[in-house]
């Protein structure tokens, strides 16, 4: 009986002592664990604190760049014919004049064409005005898509 209950003891004994590593080993595990997510969690703060700067720098330019913008419109005249039109840079008076010489073109194919010498001088004006006008509208189209 002794002996009986000497080796439960002995087994019972191992058996807590192995408990016993197991919740050691689990402990260590989570306090290590908990110190890489502690120093995760600081580098990430770090991280946020370093984004926050930058959105601030950023922000500050947009306003110098806002208040830039609000100082030069409010020096510039908006009165004019042209500027009320919409004819104000370079681009603008490029278009304009490309326009005008384009239009200035079709209507004298389309005068040519109507004082054709052929029966159908009429006929042949209208074509060529159609056509002018078609390419017109494309070519307003694709600046207007692509500009």
């Amino acid at each position: 009986m002794a002996a009986a209950f000497n080796a439960q003891a002995t087994a019972i004994l191992g058996l807590l002592q192995s408990t016993k590593d197991v919740y050691t080993n689990t402990y260590l595990t989570q306090m290590s664990n908990s110190q890489s997510s502690n120093s995760q969690l600081s580098s990430l703060n770090q991280n946020v604190k370093v984004l926050k700067a930058k959105l601030a720098n950023i922000k500050n330019v947009s306003d110098t760049y806002d208040r830039e913008y609000q100082d030069r419109m409010a020096d510039k005249p908006l009165s004019g014919f042209w500027r009320n039109r919409g004819v104000v840079s370079l681009q603008d008076w490029v278009l304009l004049f490309f326009f005008i010489i384009y239009g200035i073109i079709a209507v004298t194919l389309t005068l040519l064409a109507f004082g054709s010498s052929s029966t159908n001088g009429f006929f042949n004006g209208f074509v060529v005005g159609s056509v002018a006008f078609c390419f017109g509208v494309m070519i307003t189209a694709t600046i207007m898509r692509f500009a």
